[in-house]
């Protein structure tokens, strides 16, 4: 068998857009040109609403751009689940990145990606990096600002758990979008993201393609490659009232003393279930 190497990973990066300003979603395009990494081929899916506001300037921008390796589309199904779904099908590439619209990448994410899973056992289906914000900061000493890289949301714990019990690890973490990577295979199983999920959907996606059921694993790529912005409503579909929240719990209940797998130390597990309950009420607020 071929070993495979760094070179030959290719990704299909799906970026949708709704209704977001134009400095974010440029920033986002040039993350993507200016990656080290140079396989990889982008669908832009718009939603139905932006098209229409914007009298497709995003659509008319990709033209220009003249980029073979660029595609633009508008969603066929109201949602963010069904838009990412819709574009996942526009390319056949074996590893799809996500990256929201309203983000954008540092040079070295999908090099640093392709490193990773070329390491990865042929189980791990899902990769996921660190994320950073970037602040400008005056210096109360000199008066003088420079550019500071924050940590968007530090994975506290992370070290509690294994690869095979992240699906626990996500109950109460998100993985946001604009980091991760999955397998296409394991994708596609799984009937890629719940589209009656308006909200939620990641972490919906990362639950079920996670679940100890499936027997597939996830890797986590201990470096920052993502600048993230904080999420604004008016860049999502509206919930229309709907608590999205609570339908993941109800599909994916926190686990009891009881759920433990048969091959997990008792000692582990609780520390486990101690982080998941301490933690519950500061991090499962996805609305």
């Amino acid at each position: 068998m071929d070993l495979l190497r760094p070179r030959d990973i290719r990704f299909d990066i799906i970026v949708p857009i709704h209704n977001m300003e134009s400095i974010y979603v440029l920033k986002a395009i040039d993350s993507v040109l200016n990656q080290s990494h140079r396989k990889w081929r982008v669908t832009i899916v718009e939603s139905r609403a932006s098209f229409e506001k914007t009298k497709g300037k995003w659509r008319d921008y990709v033209t220009e751009l003249d980029d073979s390796r660029f595609y633009h589309c508008v969603e066929h199904k109201k949602g963010i689940s069904a838009a990412r779904n819709q574009a996942s099908k526009c390319e056949r590439s074996e590893y799809i990145a996500f990256l929201d619209g309203d983000d954008s990448w540092m040079t070295h994410h999908l090099r640093t990606m392709a490193e990773a899973i070329c390491l990865s056992t042929p189980d791990t289906v899902m990769w996921w990096s660190r994320l950073g914000k970037l602040m400008v900061m005056e210096s109360m000493m000199t008066g003088i600002s420079e550019v500071k890289v924050l940590e968007y949301s530090p994975y506290e714990g992370l070290e509690i758990f294994t690869p095979p019990y992240y699906y626990y690890y996500f109950m109460v973490h998100p993985a946001y979008p604009s980091s991760v990577v999955v397998r296409r295979t394991a994708f596609e199983e799984i009937g890629g993201f719940d589209e009656e999920m308006i909200r939620n959907e990641d972490q919906e996606l990362v639950m079920r393609l996670l679940h100890p059921t499936n027997e597939n694993i996830a890797q986590f790529v201990d470096e920052l490659t993502v600048y993230r912005e904080p999420s604004s409503d008016k860049h999502k579909i509206s919930a229309e009232g709907v608590d999205y929240t609570q339908i993941l719990v109800e599909k994916y209940p926190w686990p009891e003393p009881w759920d433990k797998p048969d091959e997990l130390d008792e000692l582990d597990w609780q520390d486990m279930m101690d982080h998941i309950y301490e933690t519950r009420h500061k991090n499962f607020t996805l609305k």
